[in-house]
């Protein structure tokens, strides 16, 4: 994945989203997302199980869920979600299989919304994302412009 500065100086790509991905989101997505480049533009929470990645960035609502069984704390999730969102962007938990915890947890989440999910080059995150899809009777879109990433809606 290549690397380039954009929008204020943001580096794109590495362990972030490409700027392909970005600007899909932008341009598809009325409102709601995470990262610091989205808080520029959307109301923005992010879960993330690490504290070092709480507090980071202005004007994101940060939720600290820390990892029970390879998932996300629910309970933390279910406490701080907003009522209303137009985005899920599945980018976590870290490490391999830690994401398929989100199976098991998609009655937190409304099902009338977008779901992407980043990092779809790896088996684990590609065959997740075709679950959720068959889960919520939804259909699956998967890109590899910049990035590789999979929508469901």
């Amino acid at each position: 994945m290549t690397e380039t500065k954009n929008l204020e100086g943001h580096l794109w790509g590495g362990s972030g989203i490409e700027r392909v991905l970005f600007d899909f989101i932008l341009n598809t997505i009325p409102e709601g997302c995470s990262t610091k480049a989205f808080s520029a533009f959307y109301k923005t929470y992010s879960v993330d199980d690490n504290v070092q990645y709480q507090n980071l960035f202005e004007g994101v609502n940060y939720i600290y869920a820390n990892n029970i069984n390879g998932w996300y704390n629910r309970q933390s999730i279910v406490d701080n979600l907003p009522e209303e969102y137009s985005l899920v962007f599945v980018d976590g938990p870290s490490g391999e299989g830690n994401r398929n915890g989100l199976l098991n947890n998609l009655d937190i989440f409304r099902d009338d919304v977008t779901f992407i999910f980043h990092d779809t080059y790896r088996v684990p995150g590609k065959n997740l994302a075709i679950e959720v899809a068959n889960a919520l009777g939804k259909s699956i879109t998967f890109y590899e412009d910049g990035d590789f990433w999979a929508v469901v809606k």
